[in-house]
């Protein structure tokens, strides 16, 4: 199960309140949870948002995820052509989300120019999704996406630093990618061998045609990984 330290209570101590007033979006849900089964009566006004089910396994958890991004996607794309003057991606969703897919398989061989750096396909895999958590982000990912198809991965590659908080000299606002890792193991150690994860292909592709196998690798994770709690 999820690993919740005492120390979240001693917080509330501290602050010298009866109970606990929580937000948590996304794995903060399962944080909040998870504290609410431990300390039922210091339970105030939680708000879980995006909640995510911990009966879920690894691979059904990245599943819904995949699908998740999918119809986030999918959402962004609609509107592009809905847009009174037309999508520079495609003429539908089918066509808009081809070009993605294609745009994605290019970097992937070629990475792009991005001031200093070069935008593999990871990262432009990043940058596209951190701009899907938020509709008031479409028009940053229209921009990334467009100069992208132009050759300069400069703005995807701003969305993916935003993801990751990485400050523009190089160094990171916060151990957020490794306590993800970590945490991600330690509350359900599950892995596969990378040889094993074409086998997953078909499912994972059929939950979202563009991110789906960036889920199903992401099945390896924790492999050869063993984390331990203090």
């Amino acid at each position: 199960g999820t690993v919740v330290n005492v120390r979240e209570d001693e917080l509330r101590a501290a602050l010298g309140e009866r109970t606990m007033s929580y937000f948590g979006a996304s794995y903060g849900t399962e944080l909040g949870a998870a504290y609410a089964q431990l300390f039922p009566q210091r339970v105030g006004r939680f708000v879980l948002d995006g909640a995510i089910d911990p009966e879920l396994g690894m691979r059904a958890s990245s599943l819904q995820q995949a699908k998740g991004f999918q119809t986030a996607l999918d959402a962004y794309a609609a509107n592009c052509v809905q847009s009174s003057i037309g999508c520079f991606l495609g003429k539908d969703v089918a066509a808009v989300e081809q070009t993605i897919r294609t745009m994605l398989e290019q970097i992937a061989a070629h990475p792009l120019p991005a001031g200093d750096r070069m935008l593999t396909a990871g990262d432009a895999y990043y940058g596209i999704s951190a701009a899907l958590y938020n509709r008031g982000y479409w028009i940053v990912l229209s921009a990334g996406l467009r100069s992208a198809l132009g050759g300069n991965g400069s703005i995807l590659m701003q969305l993916a630093d935003a993801y990751a908080e990485r400050n523009a000299d190089g160094s990171f606002k916060s151990n957020l990618l490794e306590a993800f890792t970590d945490i991600t193991c330690l509350d359900n150690p599950y892995s596969i061998p990378y040889r094993q994860v074409p086998r997953q292909f078909a499912a994972f592709d059929k939950a979202s045609p563009v991110f789906g196998r960036t889920f199903a690798w992401s099945l390896t994770m924790c492999d050869g990984f063993t984390p331990r709690s203090d």
